[in-house]
Protein backbone atom coordinates (compact mmCIF):
# COMPACT_ATOMS: atom_id res chain seq x y z
CA UNK A 1 0.00 0.00 0.00
CA UNK A 2 2.52 2.62 -0.64
CA UNK A 3 4.40 4.00 -3.76
CA UNK A 4 7.92 2.50 -2.72
CA UNK A 5 7.84 -0.88 -1.94
CA UNK A 6 10.52 -1.36 0.73
CA UNK A 7 12.28 -5.17 1.14
CA UNK A 8 10.75 -7.26 3.60
CA UNK A 9 14.05 -7.33 5.60
CA UNK A 10 13.85 -3.61 6.28
CA UNK A 11 11.60 -2.19 8.75
CA UNK A 12 9.16 0.50 7.50
CA UNK A 13 9.45 3.97 9.39
CA UNK A 14 6.16 4.59 8.40
CA UNK A 15 4.68 1.91 10.44
CA UNK A 16 6.61 3.12 13.25
CA UNK A 17 5.57 7.24 13.05
CA UNK A 18 2.18 6.63 12.07
CA UNK A 19 2.17 4.26 15.17
CA UNK A 20 3.18 6.52 17.96
CA UNK A 21 1.67 9.52 16.11
CA UNK A 22 -1.83 7.27 17.31
CA UNK A 23 -0.64 6.49 20.77
CA UNK A 24 -0.28 9.69 21.15
CA UNK A 25 -3.57 10.65 20.13
CA UNK A 26 -5.30 7.78 22.04
CA UNK A 27 -3.35 9.02 25.34
CA UNK A 28 -4.69 12.49 24.69
CA UNK A 29 -8.47 11.22 23.46
CA UNK A 30 -8.46 8.98 26.51
CA UNK A 31 -8.34 12.19 29.27
CA UNK A 32 -11.23 13.54 28.04
CA UNK A 33 -12.28 17.49 28.80
CA UNK A 34 -8.51 18.67 28.54
CA UNK A 35 -7.93 21.73 25.94
CA UNK A 36 -5.74 19.62 23.46
CA UNK A 37 -8.39 16.67 22.80
CA UNK A 38 -10.19 19.53 20.26
CA UNK A 39 -7.32 18.74 18.22
CA UNK A 40 -6.93 15.57 18.15
CA UNK A 41 -8.23 13.79 14.74
CA UNK A 42 -11.48 12.26 15.99
CA UNK A 43 -13.05 16.09 15.59
CA UNK A 44 -12.28 16.64 11.86
CA UNK A 45 -13.36 12.75 10.44
CA UNK A 46 -15.57 9.92 10.92
CA UNK A 47 -12.69 7.90 12.53
CA UNK A 48 -10.45 7.83 15.59
CA UNK A 49 -6.94 6.61 15.88
CA UNK A 50 -8.27 3.23 17.24
CA UNK A 51 -9.50 2.38 13.94
CA UNK A 52 -5.92 3.61 12.60
CA UNK A 53 -4.05 1.48 15.61
CA UNK A 54 -6.03 -1.39 14.53
CA UNK A 55 -5.53 -1.58 11.02
CA UNK A 56 -1.76 -0.93 11.68
CA UNK A 57 -2.11 -3.57 14.30
CA UNK A 58 -3.42 -5.82 10.94
CA UNK A 59 -0.39 -4.77 9.35
CA UNK A 60 2.39 -5.44 12.05
CA UNK A 61 1.00 -8.89 12.28
CA UNK A 62 1.75 -9.84 8.87
CA UNK A 63 4.84 -8.46 9.44
CA UNK A 64 5.60 -10.49 12.38
CA UNK A 65 4.23 -13.85 11.71
CA UNK A 66 4.69 -14.14 7.65
CA UNK A 67 7.63 -15.76 7.92
CA UNK A 68 6.90 -18.43 10.57
CA UNK A 69 3.21 -18.89 8.82
CA UNK A 70 5.09 -20.13 5.55
CA UNK A 71 7.37 -22.31 7.38
CA UNK A 72 4.58 -23.88 9.36
CA UNK A 73 0.83 -22.95 9.90
CA UNK A 74 1.87 -24.12 13.75
CA UNK A 75 4.70 -22.09 14.07
CA UNK A 76 2.71 -18.85 13.67
CA UNK A 77 0.04 -20.01 15.66
CA UNK A 78 2.85 -20.73 18.65
CA UNK A 79 4.45 -17.09 18.22
CA UNK A 80 0.77 -15.59 18.14
CA UNK A 81 -0.24 -17.25 20.79
CA UNK A 82 1.99 -16.49 22.79
CA UNK A 83 1.72 -12.47 22.17
CA UNK A 84 -1.80 -13.25 23.05
CA UNK A 85 -0.82 -13.99 26.42
CA UNK A 86 1.38 -11.61 27.09
CA UNK A 87 -1.21 -9.38 26.24
CA UNK A 88 -3.56 -10.46 28.12
CA UNK A 89 -1.00 -10.53 30.65
CA UNK A 90 -0.27 -7.17 30.15
CA UNK A 91 -4.20 -6.38 30.32
CA UNK A 92 -5.26 -7.63 33.53
CA UNK A 93 -2.22 -5.95 34.90
CA UNK A 94 -2.76 -2.69 33.88
CA UNK A 95 -6.83 -2.57 35.02
CA UNK A 96 -5.77 -3.93 38.56
CA UNK A 97 -3.42 -1.25 38.71
CA UNK A 98 -6.01 1.22 37.38
CA UNK A 99 -8.77 -0.06 39.68
CA UNK A 100 -5.93 0.52 43.09
CA UNK A 101 -4.73 4.15 41.43
CA UNK A 102 -8.75 4.98 40.98
CA UNK A 103 -9.33 4.01 44.39
CA UNK A 104 -5.99 6.05 46.30
CA UNK A 105 -6.72 8.66 44.02
CA UNK A 106 -10.12 8.89 45.16
CA UNK A 107 -9.14 8.27 48.88
CA UNK A 108 -6.26 10.75 49.00
CA UNK A 109 -8.74 13.69 47.25
CA UNK A 110 -11.91 12.91 49.08
CA UNK A 111 -13.59 12.61 45.64
CA UNK A 112 -15.44 9.45 45.08
CA UNK A 113 -16.71 10.88 41.48
CA UNK A 114 -14.23 8.71 39.38
CA UNK A 115 -15.61 5.29 41.59
CA UNK A 116 -18.86 5.61 39.73
CA UNK A 117 -17.44 6.33 35.49
CA UNK A 118 -15.75 3.74 33.49
CA UNK A 119 -17.23 0.68 34.81
CA UNK A 120 -15.94 1.27 37.97
CA UNK A 121 -18.99 0.63 39.81
CA UNK A 122 -19.09 -2.73 39.32
CA UNK A 123 -16.31 -3.33 40.92
CA UNK A 124 -17.21 -1.58 43.78
CA UNK A 125 -20.41 -3.29 43.92
CA UNK A 126 -19.88 -6.61 42.66
CA UNK A 127 -16.04 -7.30 43.27
CA UNK A 128 -16.15 -10.90 42.93
CA UNK A 129 -18.14 -10.98 39.94
CA UNK A 130 -16.67 -8.41 38.56
CA UNK A 131 -13.42 -10.01 38.78
CA UNK A 132 -14.97 -13.30 36.98
CA UNK A 133 -15.39 -10.64 34.27
CA UNK A 134 -12.43 -9.05 33.86
CA UNK A 135 -10.43 -11.83 33.91
CA UNK A 136 -12.95 -13.66 30.95
CA UNK A 137 -12.72 -10.45 29.44
CA UNK A 138 -16.32 -10.03 29.83
CA UNK A 139 -16.22 -7.13 32.20
CA UNK A 140 -13.55 -4.36 30.96
CA UNK A 141 -13.17 -0.90 31.84
CA UNK A 142 -14.06 2.36 30.11
CA UNK A 143 -10.66 2.83 27.71
CA UNK A 144 -9.23 -0.39 28.45
CA UNK A 145 -11.13 -2.11 25.06
CA UNK A 146 -8.46 -2.65 22.78
CA UNK A 147 -5.98 -4.95 24.59
CA UNK A 148 -9.08 -7.34 24.77
CA UNK A 149 -9.80 -6.72 20.69
CA UNK A 150 -6.17 -6.93 19.92
CA UNK A 151 -5.78 -10.08 21.78
CA UNK A 152 -8.63 -12.13 20.08
CA UNK A 153 -7.50 -10.38 17.00
CA UNK A 154 -3.95 -11.26 17.00
CA UNK A 155 -4.70 -15.36 17.84
CA UNK A 156 -6.38 -15.74 14.58
CA UNK A 157 -3.51 -13.56 12.85
CA UNK A 158 -2.16 -16.68 11.62
CA UNK A 159 -5.38 -18.01 10.07
CA UNK A 160 -5.72 -15.10 8.49
CA UNK A 161 -2.23 -14.43 6.82
CA UNK A 162 -3.26 -18.19 5.30
CA UNK A 163 -5.96 -16.67 3.61
CA UNK A 164 -4.39 -13.47 2.76
CA UNK A 165 -1.46 -15.55 1.09
CA UNK A 166 -3.61 -17.91 -0.89
CA UNK A 167 -6.74 -15.85 -1.87
CA UNK A 168 -6.88 -12.30 -0.08
CA UNK A 169 -9.94 -10.70 -2.50
CA UNK A 170 -11.96 -14.14 -0.76
CA UNK A 171 -10.64 -13.64 2.05
CA UNK A 172 -11.22 -9.86 1.91
CA UNK A 173 -14.68 -10.78 0.77
CA UNK A 174 -15.75 -12.99 3.73
CA UNK A 175 -14.26 -11.02 5.88
CA UNK A 176 -16.54 -8.54 4.95
CA UNK A 177 -19.55 -10.46 4.90
CA UNK A 178 -18.82 -11.50 8.57
CA UNK A 179 -18.53 -7.38 9.22
CA UNK A 180 -22.06 -7.02 7.91
CA UNK A 181 -23.60 -9.48 9.49
CA UNK A 182 -22.22 -8.80 13.18
CA UNK A 183 -22.91 -5.16 12.40
CA UNK A 184 -26.65 -6.17 10.65
CA UNK A 185 -27.58 -8.25 13.84
CA UNK A 186 -25.50 -7.11 16.78
CA UNK A 187 -24.18 -10.02 17.24
CA UNK A 188 -21.27 -9.39 19.77
CA UNK A 189 -18.94 -11.14 22.49
CA UNK A 190 -21.08 -10.99 25.82
CA UNK A 191 -20.06 -9.15 28.96
CA UNK A 192 -20.34 -10.17 32.04
CA UNK A 193 -21.93 -9.36 35.02
CA UNK A 194 -23.68 -6.54 33.09
CA UNK A 195 -25.56 -6.93 30.18
CA UNK A 196 -24.96 -6.45 26.45
CA UNK A 197 -21.15 -7.01 24.63
CA UNK A 198 -17.58 -5.59 23.95
CA UNK A 199 -17.23 -2.17 23.31
CA UNK A 200 -15.35 -3.02 20.39
CA UNK A 201 -17.02 -5.90 18.92
CA UNK A 202 -14.67 -8.39 17.55
CA UNK A 203 -16.76 -9.97 14.73
CA UNK A 204 -16.72 -6.17 12.79
CA UNK A 205 -13.45 -4.97 14.27
CA UNK A 206 -11.45 -8.05 12.48
CA UNK A 207 -12.61 -6.53 8.82
CA UNK A 208 -9.97 -3.41 9.65
CA UNK A 209 -7.63 -5.96 11.26
CA UNK A 210 -7.48 -7.93 8.13
CA UNK A 211 -7.43 -5.67 5.78
CA UNK A 212 -4.40 -5.00 7.65
CA UNK A 213 -3.04 -8.24 7.74
CA UNK A 214 -3.23 -8.30 3.56
CA UNK A 215 -1.97 -4.95 3.45
CA UNK A 216 0.79 -6.35 5.30
CA UNK A 217 1.32 -9.68 3.44
CA UNK A 218 1.65 -7.71 -0.16
CA UNK A 219 4.08 -5.70 1.34
CA UNK A 220 6.06 -8.60 2.49
CA UNK A 221 5.71 -10.22 -0.72
CA UNK A 222 7.21 -6.60 -2.12
CA UNK A 223 4.21 -5.67 -3.83
CA UNK A 224 1.76 -3.01 -3.36
CA UNK A 225 -1.62 -4.03 -2.71
CA UNK A 226 -3.34 -0.36 -3.10
CA UNK A 227 -1.17 1.25 -5.77
CA UNK A 228 -1.72 4.84 -6.52
CA UNK A 229 -4.87 5.49 -8.66
CA UNK A 230 -5.15 9.66 -9.17
CA UNK A 231 -8.80 9.14 -9.39
CA UNK A 232 -9.19 6.70 -6.33
CA UNK A 233 -7.09 9.22 -4.83
CA UNK A 234 -9.37 11.92 -5.00
CA UNK A 235 -12.44 10.05 -4.42
CA UNK A 236 -10.19 9.54 -0.73
CA UNK A 237 -9.17 13.35 -0.36
CA UNK A 238 -12.91 14.15 -1.29
CA UNK A 239 -14.99 11.92 1.27
CA UNK A 240 -12.05 13.14 4.02
CA UNK A 241 -13.05 16.62 3.21
CA UNK A 242 -17.06 15.98 3.37
CA UNK A 243 -16.21 13.84 6.67
CA UNK A 244 -14.36 16.96 8.40
CA UNK A 245 -17.35 19.30 7.18
CA UNK A 246 -19.93 17.28 8.66
CA UNK A 247 -18.05 16.43 11.80
CA UNK A 248 -16.79 20.32 12.33
CA UNK A 249 -20.45 22.02 11.31
CA UNK A 250 -22.12 19.31 13.13
CA UNK A 251 -24.46 18.01 9.83
CA UNK A 252 -25.31 14.76 11.46
CA UNK A 253 -29.17 16.09 11.23
CA UNK A 254 -28.18 16.20 7.29
CA UNK A 255 -26.27 12.87 7.33
CA UNK A 256 -28.29 10.69 10.02
CA UNK A 257 -30.91 8.03 8.42
CA UNK A 258 -32.43 5.90 11.18
CA UNK A 259 -34.21 3.96 9.10
CA UNK A 260 -31.76 2.57 7.09
CA UNK A 261 -29.00 -0.37 8.32
CA UNK A 262 -27.37 1.22 10.99
CA UNK A 263 -24.08 -0.54 10.09
CA UNK A 264 -23.93 1.29 6.11
CA UNK A 265 -25.28 4.55 7.21
CA UNK A 266 -24.36 5.28 11.10
CA UNK A 267 -21.77 6.27 12.75
CA UNK A 268 -21.67 3.54 16.04
CA UNK A 269 -18.04 3.02 17.06
CA UNK A 270 -18.94 -0.42 18.74
CA UNK A 271 -19.74 -2.33 15.12
CA UNK A 272 -17.29 -0.12 13.04
CA UNK A 273 -20.23 1.01 10.74
CA UNK A 274 -19.15 2.10 7.10
CA UNK A 275 -18.95 5.43 7.58
CA UNK A 276 -16.14 5.02 10.08
CA UNK A 277 -14.39 1.98 7.75
CA UNK A 278 -14.37 4.53 4.80
CA UNK A 279 -12.91 6.99 6.90
CA UNK A 280 -10.18 5.38 7.98
CA UNK A 281 -9.20 3.28 4.94
CA UNK A 282 -9.79 6.90 2.62
CA UNK A 283 -7.18 8.46 5.16
CA UNK A 284 -4.99 5.49 5.26
CA UNK A 285 -4.50 5.93 1.37
CA UNK A 286 -4.07 9.60 1.08
CA UNK A 287 -1.31 9.26 3.95
CA UNK A 288 0.35 6.71 2.48
CA UNK A 289 0.73 7.58 -1.30
CA UNK A 290 2.06 11.92 -0.59
CA UNK A 291 5.01 12.37 -0.12
CA UNK A 292 5.71 14.31 2.62
CA UNK A 293 4.56 10.92 4.62
CA UNK A 294 7.90 9.30 3.85
CA UNK A 295 10.27 12.50 4.45
CA UNK A 296 8.29 13.31 8.30
CA UNK A 297 8.82 9.19 9.20
CA UNK A 298 12.52 9.52 8.23
CA UNK A 299 13.01 13.07 9.91
CA UNK A 300 15.06 13.82 12.46
CA UNK A 301 12.08 15.11 14.40
CA UNK A 302 10.05 12.53 13.95
CA UNK A 303 12.58 10.18 15.97
CA UNK A 304 10.29 10.29 19.49
CA UNK A 305 7.23 9.50 17.75
CA UNK A 306 8.99 5.93 16.18
CA UNK A 307 10.55 5.41 19.49
CA UNK A 308 6.85 5.18 20.94
CA UNK A 309 5.40 3.36 18.11
CA UNK A 310 8.04 0.70 17.85
CA UNK A 311 7.44 0.10 21.96
CA UNK A 312 3.86 0.68 21.43
CA UNK A 313 2.45 -1.74 24.11
CA UNK A 314 4.58 -0.30 27.09
CA UNK A 315 3.40 2.95 26.26
CA UNK A 316 -0.79 2.01 25.47
CA UNK A 317 -0.18 0.09 28.98
CA UNK A 318 1.45 3.00 30.36
CA UNK A 319 -0.74 5.41 29.41
CA UNK A 320 -3.37 3.80 29.89
CA UNK A 321 -3.11 3.74 33.63
CA UNK A 322 -2.20 6.94 33.72
CA UNK A 323 -5.08 8.42 31.78
CA UNK A 324 -7.56 6.86 34.36
CA UNK A 325 -5.21 8.28 37.21
CA UNK A 326 -5.52 11.75 35.41
CA UNK A 327 -9.13 11.26 35.06
CA UNK A 328 -9.55 10.69 38.29
CA UNK A 329 -7.24 14.13 39.52
CA UNK A 330 -9.08 16.22 37.09
CA UNK A 331 -12.42 15.70 38.58
CA UNK A 332 -11.16 16.78 41.86
CA UNK A 333 -9.52 19.83 40.67
CA UNK A 334 -10.35 20.91 37.36
CA UNK A 335 -7.16 22.00 34.94
CA UNK A 336 -7.05 24.95 33.16
CA UNK A 337 -5.70 25.36 29.59
CA UNK A 338 -2.08 25.47 30.29
CA UNK A 339 -2.52 22.49 33.14
CA UNK A 340 -3.95 20.42 30.82
CA UNK A 341 -1.26 21.01 28.87
CA UNK A 342 1.76 20.41 31.34
CA UNK A 343 -0.09 17.58 32.62
CA UNK A 344 -0.50 15.40 29.41
CA UNK A 345 3.24 16.37 28.88
CA UNK A 346 4.45 15.24 32.24
CA UNK A 347 2.23 12.06 30.83
CA UNK A 348 4.26 11.60 27.89
CA UNK A 349 7.07 11.50 29.54
CA UNK A 350 6.35 8.89 31.74
CA UNK A 351 5.56 6.77 28.64
CA UNK A 352 8.66 7.38 27.09
CA UNK A 353 10.49 5.78 29.98
CA UNK A 354 8.20 3.23 29.65
CA UNK A 355 9.23 2.56 25.87
CA UNK A 356 12.95 3.09 27.10
CA UNK A 357 12.48 0.57 29.84
CA UNK A 358 10.55 -1.52 27.26
CA UNK A 359 13.99 -1.32 24.79
CA UNK A 360 16.68 -1.76 27.22
CA UNK A 361 14.74 -5.07 28.93
CA UNK A 362 14.40 -6.29 24.92
CA UNK A 363 17.92 -5.23 24.41
CA UNK A 364 19.15 -7.61 27.93
CA UNK A 365 17.05 -10.49 26.93
CA UNK A 366 18.46 -10.41 23.04
CA UNK A 367 22.25 -10.67 24.42
CA UNK A 368 21.33 -12.99 27.31
CA UNK A 369 19.63 -15.38 24.36
CA UNK A 370 22.77 -15.17 22.62
CA UNK A 371 25.30 -15.54 25.45
CA UNK A 372 23.08 -18.61 26.95
CA UNK A 373 22.97 -20.41 23.10
CA UNK A 374 27.07 -19.33 21.96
Amino acid sequence: MSPTILPSTKRDQRLDFLRGLALVTIFVNHVPGTALENFTSRNFGFSDAAEAFVLMSGIAAAFAYTKATKSSIREGLFKSSARALKLYGVHILITLIAIASVVSVSALVGNDGMLAKNNMDVVMESPWAAALGIVTFGHQLGYFNILPLYCVLILTAPLMIVLALRAPLRFLAASAALWFVAGLTHANFPNYPTDGGWFLDPLSWQFVFAIGVVIGVSQKDCRSFAPFYPAVFGVAVAYLVAACAAVQLSLWDYIAFPSLPEVLFGFNKMYLTLPRLLHVLALAYVIVHIGATAKAANAAWTVPLRFLGSNSLAVFATGSVLCIALQALRIAYPSNGMEDIVMLSAGLGVQFLAAGWDDVSAAIRDRTQTLRFA
